[in-house]
C-alpha cells in the first residue's frame, strides 16, 4: 500500500518534469517568434510605417513568456526536488532525454524501492513498463 504512494508520488512528480520541459520548449519557440516579430517591428517604427505601441506591445508579450519561463523553472526545481527526497538520492535522473539547462540525464530509479514496488506491482498486478522505472 505505502508502495502504491510512494509509486504514485514518484510517477506524478517524474511526468511533471516532462510536461514542463516540453512546455518550457513551447515558451522558447513562442518567444523565438515574438523575437523575429519584434526586430521587424522595430524597423517598421523606424522607418514610419508602424506605430511605437506595436513594438512595446510585442516587448510586453515577451516579457510575459518570460515570466512564465521563469514559473514553469521553478515548477520543474521542485518536482526534481519531491523526486530526490523520494528517491533519497540528490540530482534525481529521469530518463527522458537531457535536460539542455541544467545538463541533467532524468531517470528516476532507486533501489530502496525495488522491494516495495515489485511487491506492490505483484499484489496489484501493475507492470513496471507502463510506469517509470524505480527500481
Amino acid at each position: 500500500m505505502i508502495g502504491d504512494v510512494l509509486n504514485e508520488l514518484v510517477s506524478q512528480s517524474f511526468f511533471t518534469v516532462l510536461v514542463v520541459k516540453k512546455q518550457t520548449e513551447v515558451v522558447n519557440a513562442q518567444k523565438k517568434v515574438l523575437t523575429e516579430k519584434l526586430v521587424s517591428a522595430e524597423s517598421a517604427v523606424r522607418n514610419g510605417i508602424a506605430e511605437k505601441t506595436t513594438a512595446l506591445e510585442i516587448r510586453a508579450e515577451i516579457l510575459n513568456l518570460e515570466q512564465h519561463k521563469i514559473q514553469l523553472d521553478a515548477a520543474k526545481n521542485s518536482a526534481i526536488q519531491m523526486l530526490s527526497i523520494l528517491t533519497g538520492k540528490a540530482g534525481t535522473h529521469i530518463t527522458a532525454g537531457n535536460d539542455s539547462e541544467t545538463g541533467r540525464n532524468f531517470q528516476p530509479k532507486h533501489s530502496a524501492f525495488a522491494h516495495t514496488a515489485g511487491s506492490a506491482n505483484q499484489q496489484t498486478g501493475n507492470h513496471a513498463k507502463n510506469r517509470p522505472g524505480i527500481g
